[in-house]
């Protein structure tokens, strides 16, 4: 049986710290890499991960959906109609997140045709004829038409699978407002 010196004892150690330390210095490389990558994506999103302030006052309890879509076409027609809680006090506005690239053909509220405006690309305002009281469920019906943009990671794609026409959305992180009118920050979930 061989024992083995001092310095060959030494140089097996040093030999193996080294490697443990590239080892570690590489990991490191790459966690920071992806950390700097994940706290970007997080500051660039955090202030979508809040509602709109101008789509507060409200809080959503459901959507009902009327759509004609045809895959083989870039582009949706329907009736969106969201029903709401009103949360504040002189609640004669209503705001959703809306691409403007859509046509709007009428908003309707208890059976009478709105007034409203898109003052930017994803605003889409509409006045009511008077005030809602605070804790009242209420509805309105905006129908619309287009192709959607592609805004968000595969907000409202057309394509074709196999030779067949589709047609795909994941709307993530915030691609719904792309195809339809709706409140898009994560604090006001449907329910």
């Amino acid at each position: 049986m061989k024992v083995l010196s001092i310095s060959c004892l030494m140089t097996l150690f040093l030999v193996v710290f080294l490697q443990v330390s590239v080892f570690a210095q590489e990991t490191n490389q790459y966690t920071d890499q992806y950390c700097n990558k994940a706290h970007s994506a997080r500051n660039h999103f955090n202030p979508m991960l809040r509602t709109n302030p101008l789509t507060e006052g409200y809080d959503l309890k459901y959507y009902r959906f009327e759509w004609d879509i045809d895959p083989a076409i870039n582009g949706i027609a329907g009736t969106v109609t969201p029903y709401f809680k009103v949360l504040g006090d002189n609640f004669a506005e209503i705001n959703f997140d809306f691409s403007s690239a859509m046509t709007i053909d009428s908003i309707v509220y208890h059976g009478q045709k709105l007034a409203f405006s898109q003052p930017s690309t994803y605003l889409l305002k509409i006045t009511l004829p008077a005030a809602i009281s605070v804790g009242t469920l209420d509805s309105l019906s905006i129908t619309y038409q287009g192709a959607p943009p592609s805004g968000g990671f595969g907000s409202f794609i057309q394509s074709e699978h196999n030779g067949v026409p589709i047609l795909w959305t994941l709307s993530e992180p915030f691609g719904a407002q792309d195809w339809w009118p709706c409140k898009n920050g994560l604090d006001d979930k449907v329910g």
